[in-house]
């Protein structure tokens, strides 16, 4: 609990001394520690912690595409509460936009369902793909479902409708 504690905090030093030593299990154990289905790197991209998510990527060797127990990726989490310098340095590090979550959830559920209008433009602009559908329900779903207005615009602004009205009258 101590090492989630300190991604928690975003405490460099004792990040590095709780993980001195530990070799390839000890590591792993460490990346899978957690406090309510999310992870320590989960946890500090949620708060903004980049400082400690880029200790666990570059100096620990945390996986940037690994899910916590629950499945959600670092991601995901730092997309549903907009934190933007940390999804940028994910995605510069590799971590894939249309990764899901054990739960069938995508990065731009969290975002659509959080109101996050930049985290969702970011991701689109990275590759993630619109359609992407939990238990039937897209991002799009997802953001009118919370009333996200915003995050609907930026949907819609990518989406290419080719649909057929069979009602012309009303066209008229």
């Amino acid at each position: 609990m101590d090492f989630f504690d300190a991604a928690f905090q975003g405490d460099l030093p004792r990040l590095r001394e709780l993980a001195s030593g530990r070799d390839a299990e000890g590591m792993a154990w460490l990346a899978d520690v957690c406090l309510v289905g999310a992870g320590p790197m989960q946890t500090a991209a949620r708060l903004g912690k980049l400082d400690a998510v880029r200790c666990m990527v570059e100096e620990l060797g945390f996986d940037v595409n690994a899910g916590s127990q629950a499945g959600v990726t670092a991601l995901a989490a730092a997309a549903a509460d907009g934190r933007m310098r940390v999804m940028r340095y994910l995605l510069d590090k590799g971590a894939d936009p249309n990764k899901p979550a054990n739960s069938g959830h995508y990065p731009l559920h969290h975002a659509a369902k959080h109101g996050r209008d930049e985290a969702a433009r970011l991701l689109l602009s990275r590759g993630a793909s619109i359609d992407v559908a939990y238990l039937g329900l897209t991002p799009l779903h997802f953001a009118a479902g919370y009333g996200m207005i915003g995050v609907m615009k930026v949907l819609l602004g990518t989406m290419q409708i080719r649909t057929r009205s069979q009602k012309r009258e009303v066209l008229r």
